[in-house]
């Protein structure tokens, strides 16, 4: 699966007007070396920022800066080495990015002129440019803390900056709780009396920073009841930092309620990883604002290094009492994935995990954080014995916690156990003074191709009732839940208890509302679907540009799509709601549409799409035509498009969805998906031995003319037919004949009945459907016979409105069991693909007068019969098929030795 590209967020310089007083840093400058200018600027940042005072910026050029002066963080009254550190006193911002003889800020340029703040105490980490790759490449004294703020104000900061090397690990820590196990990149410091400290971080890069606690990257320390830390971190990077229990990252919140609200903006979190919980994030009791945001490989183990497990993972982020909001924001490729090999295994929300409990609940009231237009795409949990939760774990421990989704993509994420997307756990250890509940909710959600290796492909609960009352209340609305993948529910799965309810959406397997549901599911609530939704181009939900949110995203829906104006606009969730996942208008139609996507009406650029519908309506005799599928069985004769079916030409393959209806049984009806690929043109097909096939005299007229600018193809064993309607279960199918002397063909007169544009093929199908309470063992031969318009850009059909243009009247018809009989035109031989696979048929061949030519008998193989015709002249004759029960069948074939 192609890779999300590194570019998608463009770190930008911000234009920030410069009248504070100036201190220069230039490690090559000669000079006075005072700061006064760039020719006389320091060599040292550390002289620098020990003569700053509020409302001064340093300008920091190119190159690699080492701390100097040692702060005593641990408080313990020893200043060790290893706490050198860029000690950024309040109201002093520090700039980077400078060649050394810029006039103001906006001339200078950090990405070309990188600004390194360094922790490399005695210079031998393993290091391009004076950068390390990640972690490991931390060798000997590393500072603890590259960067120190304490009660810092929002004009205390960096702008520009590479933070590497930093490293919290000191060899004996004062206790389990010395600062200095937390904060490798950065330490930002609460202390009394305000208990607030907010740096401002911009253009910044933090990389290969170490934690043996918490925050490797960044890390706020926890304060008491009032304290606050509202930091801006924009634009900037966290690229490979690791910590060995939370937040690989950044850590921000505390026990106690604060107001730790951080502003998140425009960053990445990349390979980022902690040992135990939040690989990328730790939010703790916060209400931090994450817009448009990357998190990407970061990672989780969910164990302790002392080898226990310990609850909750969460491969790019851990909420705990969170309140969080995100918007726009992308997790990609995220796992939380325990120990591979020993007995302390487990991991639990590839990409997020959030959670509560009664106390946690009862200091900062109920966690309700929110996810708007985030996509949540091949994250993994993952462990030897149990990961849940491919992208989200809900964990409610006798708390309330309310998560909300809105035009959020969830796709090919994936989880050991339970939960291919989300996994809802609760329970209730204690005795808790309010009624707990765990109540997530999505509003225009698509979730697609997630995998369970055990239960619920899209969807796992796990309810609790407490005191007579269900914790686990569940609301899916306008949303689709379609090809996921599990053992036990495919789409949903729920053990035990636990409440969801879905309205408004298409969810595969459900039935549907009404007396088709199937319990299983959920509860429902009205006005939902179970259909295919019609996705643009679903193998590839990110689209070529490798973008989620940009208009070429495969999960788009065609403009056919059942989905569409099927919402309910009036769902609670989309309260404030104006644009959908990609930016467009969240309302186009009478509507609001099922999923994350819009359909804004314009067509696929670069794709063949076209409509299909039965071949034109005939004269009599053929009083039951036309159709746009045959089967052969009792109740399962000719189908008509119950409307126009799609078919779209990738290049590389075809497929064609739809749902048919029976023309003698209203009541019987079946999803179409057909996957047609190894296209051909006639030249490459005809080299393979190959030919086509029509069944009139109008279709022959056109195929002698146009066969060779058809397209033929072989079906794909991924096709199927999906029981609608009364019909419950799938046939499989695939290519008929199995020589595939004939395949599936594309062009006038293709679709073997009249001379129109059309798609014609044959299939076996085989399975087992349920039908007026009876299961029915199916097994035969059909075809697809259907006419096709080329989509125009508004993608109206005008098939299913066309006036019926009469064909030649004497077209021979066969009977409900159709034979398929080629080459035809023939040459030497004929084949002949029968209904049963295998059996004894009589086949005789008759002139024109009706006069017997030929007569054989013979067992069908793979429902194929062979019979030499090369003794016979050149002519139209006519072969009847009777099986061993008596079934007649009849076609005409046109011999030209």
């Amino acid at each position: 699966m192609k890779k999300f590209i590194a570019g998608f967020f463009l770190l930008t310089a911000l234009s920030i007007s410069s009248v504070a007083q100036v201190i220069y840093v230039n490690h090559a400058a000669a000079g006075a070396n005072n700061g006064s200018s760039w020719g006389n600027a320091y060599t040292s940042l550390s002289d620098a920022l020990a003569v700053a005072s509020p409302g001064t910026e340093i300008w920091v050029a190119a190159g690699t800066y080492y701390p100097e002066v040692a702060v005593d963080v641990n408080q313990d009254m020893i200043l060790d080495s290893r706490e050198k550190t860029f000690h950024i006193p309040n109201g002093v911002m520090l700039f980077g990015g400078f060649a050394g003889v810029e006039a103001s800020k906006e001339e200078r340029d950090w990405q070309a002129n990188v600004t390194i703040l360094s922790g490399d105490l005695d210079h031998n980490d393993v290091a391009t440019d004076g950068i390390p790759h990640d972690a490991d490449d931390l060798v000997g004294s590393n500072a603890y803390h590259v960067v120190y703020t304490v009660n810092a104000d929002e004009n205390t900061g960096v702008d520009g900056f590479v933070i590497v090397g930093g490293s919290a690990s000191p060899e004996s820590p004062a206790s389990l709780f010395d600062p200095n196990l937390d904060g490798g990149g950065w330490f930002n410091d609460l202390q009394a009396p305000s208990f607030t400290s907010s740096p401002t971080i911009r253009n910044t890069r933090f990389q290969a920073n170490y934690a043996a606690s918490e925050g490797g990257g960044f890390f706020t320390k926890s304060g008491p009841t009032g304290a606050q830390m509202v930091s801006e971190i924009s634009h900037t990077r966290f690229i490979r930092n690791k910590s060995d229990a939370t937040g690989g990252g950044i850590f921000v919140g505390s026990f106690q309620a604060g107001n730790y609200a951080p502003e998140i903006r425009g960053c990445e979190f990349v390979g980022n990883e902690a040992t135990l919980r939040g690989g990328a994030l730790y939010l703790l009791g916060d209400h931090s604002t994450i817009d448009s945001v990357l998190f990407r490989q970061n990672k989780a183990t969910a164990i302790s290094l002392g080898g226990e497990t310990r609850p909750g993972a969460g491969g790019a982020a851990i909420l705990v009492g969170s309140n969080a909001m995100f918007s726009t924001c992308v997790f990609i490729e995220n796992s939380a994935t325990g120990n591979p090999t020993g007995a302390y295994e487990g991991g639990g929300g590839g990409a997020i995990h959030m959670s509560i409990n009664d106390v946690q609940t009862e200091v900062w009231g109920p966690a309700s954080p929110s996810f708007f237009n985030c996509a949540f795409f091949l994250n993994q949990a993952e462990g030897n014995t149990s990961a849940w939760g491919g992208a989200v774990v809900h964990l409610n421990d006798a708390g309330r916690l309310r998560p909300k989704y809105v035009n959020c993509v969830f796709a090919n994420n994936r989880a050991q156990n339970f939960g291919g997307a989300i996994a809802n756990f609760t329970r209730v250890i204690g005795g808790p003074s309010f009624t707990p509940e765990l109540n997530p909710g999505f509003t225009n959600c698509t979730f697609h191709n997630n995998l369970a290796m055990v239960r619920g492909g899209a969807l796992y609960n796990e309810g609790f009732t407490f005191m007579g009352t269900q914790v686990l209340n569940q609301t899916v609305v306008n949303t689709i839940l379609f090809a996921n993948n599990a053992p036990e529910g495919s789409e949903v799965f729920t053990m035990g208890s636990g409440n969801t309810t879905f309205s408004h959406s298409l969810i595969l397997f459900s039935g549907g509302s009404g007396a088709g549901w199937n319990p299983a599911v959920g509860i429902d609530g009205g006005n939902n679907i179970d259909t295919s939704p019609g996705f643009v181009m679903a193998a590839d939900p990110d689209g070529a540009d490798n973008i989620f949110g940009t208009d070429d995203d495969g999960l788009r829906l065609m403009p056919i799509s059942p989905a569409i104006s099927a919402g309910n606009s009036a769902a609670p969730g989309l309260m404030g709601v104006s644009i959908d996942f990609r930016g467009g208008p969240r309302i186009l139609g009478s509507a609001v549409d099922m999923g994350a996507y819009e359909q804004q009406g314009l067509i696929v650029p670069d794709l063949d799409i076209y409509w299909l519908a039965p071949w034109e309506k005939i004269n009599p005799p053929c009083l039951t035509c036309p159709w746009g599928v045959l089967l052969a069985d009792k109740i399962l004769s000719r189908f008509d498009w119950r409307k126009p079916a799609q078919f779209i030409d990738y290049g590389d393959h075809a497929e064609v969805r739809g749902e048919i209806v029976s023309t003698l049984h209203k009541d019987v009806s079946f999803e179409v998906y057909l996957k047609l690929e190894k296209p051909r043109d006639w030249k490459a097909w005809s080299r393979l031995g190959r030919t086509w096939i029509v069944y009139t005299p109008a279709a022959l007229k056109a195929a002698l003319r146009g066969h060779i600018d058809w397209t033929y193809w072989e079906l794909s064993d991924d096709s199927y037919l999906i029981g609608t309607g009364d019909i419950e279960g799938k046939l499989k199918l695939t290519h008929a004949p199995s020589n595939y002397r004939v395949g599936f063909q594309f062009g006038k007169g293709a679709n073997g009945w009249d001379g129109d544009l059309g798609l014609g093929g044959t299939f076996s199908y085989s399975g087992r459907v349920k039908y007026q309470g009876k299961t029915h063992t199916l097994k035969g031969v059909g075809s697809l016979n259907s006419d096709a318009e080329k989509c125009t850009r508004d993608c109206v059909p005008e098939l299913s409105t066309r006036a019926a243009t009469p064909i030649a009247a004497d077209v021979d018809v066969p009977a409900r069991n159709l034979p398929l009989i080629y080459p035809n035109p023939a040459r030497d031989h004929i084949e002949i693909n029968t209904p049963e696979l295998e059996g004894e048929y009589r086949v005789t061949i008759f002139d024109r007068q009706g006069q017997p030519l030929k007569d054989q008998r013979s067992r069908a193989r793979n429902g194929n019969l062979i019979m030499s015709v090369n003794d016979l002249s050149r002519g139209l004759y006519y072969v009847r098929v009777v099986s061993a029960a008596g079934v007649t069948m009849s076609q005409k074939v046109l011999i030209e030795p």
